[in-house]
């Protein structure tokens, strides 16, 4: 891998070396100590939990917001696979459509989050699991909350389900 590497650098113009430390230096990538190429933003160059695919592609990401932030990247459609979770957006909207959840559960707009949740119980998906947080924010229902948070939790996304967890308090 390191001698394509170096061939693509070199048909680019690029001097490896000097590249791959500016890009180290900025904190972009990372390299074993075979000197392969494990982490370049937003990819994971070994097989990861969160995959992405992309047409016919499929790679790696090194989280899920770095998944989220392929499809911007190249401006195509994305499905992203979280562990066995898969979502097909229809379009490039997974973080907008969970952001525009977490709002409304914020806002308290009940309504709007009864209408946009409840389609995105699916099993299976990524979007899963913001269903059951904004609902159970509204609701104070503090079952669907802990719910959530078992999800993400599952999902690899300790983070997500930290912050579900501080609804609980509010859902009771």
């Amino acid at each position: 891998m390191r001698l394509r590497s170096a061939t693509q650098a070199e048909h680019h113009g690029l001097d490896l070396p000097v590249t791959l430390a500016s890009l180290a230096a900025e904190d972009l990538d990372h390299t074993g100590t075979d000197g392969a190429i494990t982490v370049a933003y937003p990819f994971s160059g070994r097989p990861a939990a969160h995959r992405v695919q992309l047409d016919v592609h499929e790679v790696h990401a090194m989280c899920a917001i770095d998944a989220l932030g392929i499809a911007p990247m190249f401006g195509r459609p994305i499905r992203v696979a979280v562990g066995r979770f898969l979502a097909e957006p229809d379009t490039m909207n997974l973080g907008a459509t969970a952001t525009r959840l977490d709002a409304l559960g914020a806002l308290g707009d009940r309504q709007r989050v009864e209408e946009e949740a409840t389609p995105l119980l699916r099993p299976g998906t990524y979007l899963e699991p913001f269903a059951p947080r904004a609902l159970g924010g509204v609701r104070a229902d503090r079952n669907l909350v802990e719910r959530a948070a078992a999800h993400f939790e599952q999902m690899g996304l300790p983070w997500h389900a930290a912050q579900t967890r501080l609804l609980i308090p509010v859902a009771t």
